[in-house]
């Protein structure tokens, strides 16, 4: 008996050794998979043409485009493959002073607002992302609106945040028809607000950060695109913040990121859009970071931030919006690239650098995007309750599902994701169900799906029912496991 409770005694010690060991190497594998991730350069050096500096990295039907600077070198390419990417305009689109280009895809076309200080600013489209022509007069009607910085849809429209340093910066909505419409006054009243340099949207409400050299940034808010009200204090009580240089949204928080060439960018967070806490060290512990990029990206719960310095541009990552992990090594390996204004996610993440030796694109690898489960959707009987859960994989919560197509009668689908209700129809019935994240920017995938519906089917007569049935084998089991315990603990004590 001794050797009997010995041995029982090994083996449980032996089991939960193995149960910690094994817990620990599921913690230490997720923490070390967190930001874990390897990098390749996709273009050469300046495309090639001897560009210094990208502006913007979006994508449009699928590819991405990059844009550059440069007094009439300013272009848009577009990735093909590998280190490829092709021209897709005319360099400065045919006008010297047209410096660079900044690209965003809006109501299915591809738009680029270059900066221009003689003539004012110039806004073109193209519906095939080749194809350009220009929308309005120079500067939209006004020479001194010389460039756009922050683009961001809000209630249907394209919301521009535009530099204009001498009576200051304004707030422009695009329609559809391209009616463009002034929204704010000059620099909200201050012409020290030289320019909206970025914009976001956050619950419901739509905010455009300022650059003031004089007092400090400003961040403005409104909740229909007309009424707008100032969200925080000058500079975040910090005159030496003269830029909001970004800003981005992540789990229940807006952020937005300082440009600081005194003690290093800033990162401040807000729950509510009005109340704000500083969430990083000044610089991320340099005061040589000075300014976090123009664009951010967040994918699968994570935000990418890149940050610029002289000796080297750093990126940085967060999950939980207060704890940073510096992504990659400086300027991912070559100390040339000293700035970061673009980053975007399309299968992979996308970071664009300004260099002297010519400007470069670099893409993440081995990251999986958004996904939803299950691999296939349980069948249904005619006449009896019907539930079903689809499960978001990776991306960044909250999502939306939606439908296309019909359901079998009698089902509905929820916005999270939810397939309930009674079937009244037999068949196989197909249809496509896609859900977004909340990501930036957003993640969008569609599956086909089939539910078979078969007639309803009834327990043969004096069988237990499945309920039934499940519910005494989940009884009989406790009842084995408390036995098996029981037993244990009586040799153990004896």
């Amino acid at each position: 008996m001794i050797l009997l409770v010995s041995g029982i005694k090994k083996a449980l010690r032996v089991a939960l050794f193995f149960l910690i060991i094994i817990s620990i190497s599921i913690i230490g594998l997720k923490a070390e998979n967190a930001h874990a991730l390897s990098w390749s350069q996709v273009n050469v050096n300046g495309f090639g043409t001897g560009e210094l500096s990208i502006i913007r990295i979006v994508d449009f039907n699928g590819n991405l485009y990059a844009s550059t600077s440069g007094a009439a070198t300013a272009s848009i390419y577009r990735y093909d493959s590998g280190t490829t990417w092709t021209a897709v305009n005319t360099p400065s689109f045919g006008d010297l002073n047209n410096v660079n280009i900044v690209p965003f895809p809006y109501n299915g076309k591809l738009y680029a607002v270059t900066q221009n200080t003689t003539t004012g600013m110039e806004l073109w489209e193209s519906s095939n992302g080749t194809s350009w022509s220009q929308v309005g007069s120079d500067g939209l009607g006004d020479a001194n609106n010389d460039r756009v910085c922050g683009a961001v849809e809000f209630q249907g429209k394209m919301y521009l945040g535009v530099d204009n340093g001498v009576t200051g910066g304004k707030v422009l909505a695009l329609d559809t028809g391209n009616s463009i419409t002034s929204i704010t006054s000059n620099g909200f009243g201050d012409a020290d607000n030289t320019n909206f340099w970025t914009l976001d949207v956050f619950g419901g409400s739509i905010y455009a950060g300022s650059s003031n050299i004089v007092t400090g940034a400003e961040l403005w808010r409104s909740s229909n695109g007309t009424d707008w009200s100032q969200a925080n204090t000058d500079g975040f009580g910090d005159v030496k913040n003269l830029d909001i240089s970004s800003l981005f949204h992540l789990n229940d928080y807006i952020y937005a990121g300082t440009l600081n060439s005194t003690t290093g960018t800033e990162m401040w967070r807000s729950n509510n859009g009005t109340t704000w806490v500083q969430v990083n060290t000044d610089g991320f512990g340099g005061a040589s970071n000075y300014t976090s990029s123009d664009t951010v990206a967040v994918v699968n719960g994570t935000a990418y931030v890149g940050v610029s310095n002289a000796a080297g541009a750093r990126m940085f990552s967060t999950s939980n919006g207060t704890t940073w992990t510096q992504e990659g090594a400086v300027g991912l390996g070559d100390a040339n690239n000293i700035a970061v204004f673009a980053l975007t996610f399309n299968g992979s993440i996308y970071i664009g650098f300004t260099n002297a030796q010519g400007a470069e694109v670099w893409k993440s690898e081995g990251l999986t995007g958004l996904s939803f489960g299950p691999e296939s959707l349980p069948e249904g009987h005619i006449g009896q309750e019907y539930q079903s859960a689809l499960e978001p994989l990776l991306g960044t919560p909250p999502y939306a599902f939606s439908l296309q197509d019909d359901l079998p009668p009698g089902l509905n689908l929820t916005q999270d994701g939810f397939i309930s209700g009674t079937p009244t129809e037999k068949g196989a019935f197909s249809f496509t169900i896609t859900v977004i994240d909340s990501g930036t920017p957003q993640q969008i995938v569609s599956r086909d799906m089939t539910i078979n519906i078969d007639l309803d089917v009834l327990p043969q007569t004096g069988a237990p029912t499945k309920t039934h049935s499940s519910t005494m084998t989940v009884i009989l089991s406790l009842i084995g496991v408390f036995a098996l315990s029981t037993v244990i603990s009586k040799l153990v004590r004896s």
